[in-house]
């Protein structure tokens, strides 16, 4: 007998039928579903059929096959459970919106699993749903997904839905468990320098005059600018440079100034954070490798933060998600400045 019911050739009207019984989800409890397969219908189905010919025919041969299988629907409907109750959530990589991220996560058990099944997880994160797939065997558990955040934030899933056919693919199981699982999502970067401000040499220059210049880049101190070099637009301006150690010593650094004049649209703040996301990426590396990048400091309204601390950095990344308008100036007076408000 095949074990998928589509490959018997059954008339389409009973496949229907199987397919409305398929979508149905009988509640067990609040936080438990139960639902059927097609193979897991037929099996209930020939089942009852064997209890059925026992108690009108009292053979105990059918008694004890009816219970063999009861007993085997029972132990794989508990050994389900057991999977789902026990399920190790996983660490959820720093996102950002508009990006897919692939999640290839793989986390040793320390005991093997009762049965062995992929686990169909989705949880709701500000207003929309992440799907993962667990893979369970032995003492592994492979977490896989696709993820595609819409909106930056700092969110925290506190219910996650799981479901799982496993270990007999008779029925499907499911279960909401209470979790407590933090999800940090970026801005988009808005491009905006129009140099990485690394302090890389520009060509263009002879003479004795100017081998110690190099071109201006956004954020430098104005006391590096040439004077003789200090006239038209800036991407013509020309900036002393120092010795390779002096150049390291040099911190790049950005104030942001997260007050939203009146009448001002929130997209213009939400590329006001893009921004700083770009410039945060430019310095201060990946988020998944803080401080690969140049020394550079961060001061978010009233909070400073130092790139090229891990710590630090990590908590920068939180703020500029989970940033808000505020009503006072930044902190600080050096550096590049990064504001809505119109300079008096």
């Amino acid at each position: 007998m095949a074990y998928d019911p589509a490959d018997l050739k059954l008339p389409a009207w009973l496949l229907g039928l199987l397919d409305r019984v398929v979508r149905m989800h009988l509640p067990l409890t609040p936080r438990w579903r139960l639902g059927f397969t097609r193979p897991g219908i037929i099996f209930v189905a020939g089942l009852s059929g064997i209890w059925a010919a026992a108690f009108y025919s009292g053979n105990n041969l059918l008694y004890l096959c009816g219970a063999m299988l009861l007993s085997l629907m029972l132990a794989a409907l508990l050994q389900g459970a057991n999977l789902l109750r026990r399920l190790p959530m996983p660490v959820l990589p720093v996102l950002q919106a508009g990006e897919t991220r692939v999640l290839h996560q793989t986390i040793p058990l320390p005991t093997p699993v009762v049965c062995s099944g992929v686990v169909a997880v989705t949880c709701a994160v500000g207003g929309e749903l992440l799907h993962l797939s667990a893979r369970c065997h032995g003492h592994e558990l492979r977490w896989d997904a696709r993820l595609r955040p819409d909106r930056r934030g700092l969110f925290v899933a506190r219910e996650m839905l799981l479901s799982s056919a496993a270990p007999l693919g008779l029925f499907v199981l499911g279960c909401r468990r209470s979790v407590a699982i933090e999800v940090l999502v970026l801005p988009v970067p808005v491009a905006w320098l129009q140099a990485d401000g690394s302090g890389d040499e520009a060509g263009g220059f002879s003479g004795d005059e100017w081998h110690d210049l190099r071109a201006y880049v956004a954020g430098d101190s104005p006391s590096r600018i040439h004077w003789r070099r200090a006239q038209g637009e800036p991407l013509s301006w020309a900036v002393k440079r120092f010795s390779a150690a002096d150049e390291r010593q040099v911190k790049a650094r950005l104030r942001v100034d997260l007050r939203l004049p009146p009448g001002m649209q929130v997209s213009a703040f939400e590329q006001l954070i893009g921004q700083v996301w770009f410039w945060v990426k430019q310095h201060g590396g990946e988020c998944d490798i803080p401080g690969s990048g140049q020394p550079a400091e961060l001061i978010i309204g009233e909070d400073y933060f130092d790139l090229a601390d891990a710590a630090q950095y990590q908590l920068a990344l939180r703020t500029i998600a989970g940033a808000t308008p505020a009503q006072q100036p930044p902190a600080g007076s050096d550096g590049l400045l990064l504001s809505l408000v119109e300079a008096d």
